[in-house]
Parts: structure tokens; C-alpha cells; sequence
């Protein structure tokens, strides 16, 4: 199954991970990870929710905007529609409950009229609820891929997946209210 995984995973979001199970304590993430610092986001949660703490540059170019300091949940509609919404909420929160690595990928159309893209989301527990995430944009994969490696896209599109600090899937995240018409 390792091999799986690293035949899927962003060869970035590998390292980001492993560079993650060696640090131990996270304190200062953007230093930490220099390495990924333009790919981070630190989230951490107040009284408001979920507060952008650390917004990497990569984002700020590619989406247009520094949302440092913004409040995810009070976010427009036109920055976050409310599904990308609902999925980071979920996401946060499961990793805060578990605190496990948990490994997404998402297929969304981010600019007006441009080809959708499909970006990998590593999301890390930081400790004192703060978190930590990698994201990268990822090419399409080969013509003629492995099979189990073109499951594991099918499913990362569509459920997220824990991952052991080795790498290794351990389970599935899913909400069944999200697949379901009535909760």
C-alpha cells in the first residue's frame, strides 16, 4: 500500500509529511517547513473559527488575495463557495479529533472560464488545535496508469484518507451526511 501512495502523493506533500513526523513539536510552521512555506496555510481556531494564521504566497498569487488573519467561515461566497466551505470544515475538525495526518485531493474550476485543477491537500495537526496544511497543484496523471493508483485519485477526489505518519493509508474520513439527501 506504501508504494500506492507514493505512486499518488505529491513527491512535496511526501516530504512536507515527513519532514512534519520528524519536527515533533510545531511551533513556528513557516520556518519549520521553509521548504514549503509558500505552499503552507496555518489555521488556528478562536472564538470566530477558523482563522488563516499563515496564507503562503503560492496561494496570494494564484488565487489573487492574502486572506492572513480572515476568518475562513465569514469568507465570501465568491473567495469560498459554500461546498469548498463545508469540505475544510470537516476536514479541520476530523483532524483535530483524530489528530492524524489526513490526505484530500479536489478537482474545482478556480477562475472564470480557466480548465479545472486538481491541487493535493496534506492537512497536519499542529497541536493546540492549530493546523497545518501543504497544498499543491498536480499535474494530470499519465495515459495508461496502474489501476489501484487511478482508484486512489477516484477516491482522494471524493473522501479523504488518514494517513499513518509512515505514509501508509490507515482509514477513510467521511462524513455520511455528505453523501446522503437527508442527514
Amino acid at each position: 500500500m506504501q508504494g500506492l501512495v507514493a505512486s499518488v502523493m505529491d513527491p512535496r506533500l511526501i516530504d512536507l509529511l515527513k519532514q512534519w513526523q520528524a519536527a515533533g513539536d510545531v511551533q513556528d510552521a513557516p520556518r519549520q517547513f521553509s521548504d514549503h512555506a509558500d505552499h503552507l496555510l496555518v489555521i488556528d481556531v478562536d472564538g470566530a473559527g477558523n482563522r488563516y494564521i499563515h496564507y503562503g504566497e503560492a496561494f496570494v498569487r494564484h488565487f489573487g488575495a492574502d486572506l492572513a488573519g480572515c476568518v475562513i467561515d465569514r469568507l465570501p461566497a465568491e473567495v469560498l463557495p459554500a461546498d469548498r466551505r463545508g469540505m475544510l470544515d470537516f476536514d479541520y475538525a476530523f483532524v483535530r479529533g483524530r489528530r492524524q495526518p489526513l490526505w484530500r485531493s479536489y478537482t474545482a474550476i478556480f477562475d472564470d472560464g480557466a480548465e479545472a485543477e486538481t491541487w493535493q491537500r496534506l492537512v497536519l495537526p499542529a497541536g493546540q488545535g492549530r493546523l497545518v496544511v501543504g497544498a499543491y497543484p498536480v499535474n494530470k496523471p499519465p495515459p495508461g496508469e496502474e489501476p489501484g493508483s487511478a482508484l486512489l485519485r477516484l477516491v482522494l477526489d471524493r473522501v479523504p484518507v488518514l494517513v499513518y505518519e509512515t505514509g501508509v493509508i490507515n482509514d477513510m474520513a467521511m462524513s455520511v451526511g455528505s453523501y446522503c439527501e437527508h442527514p
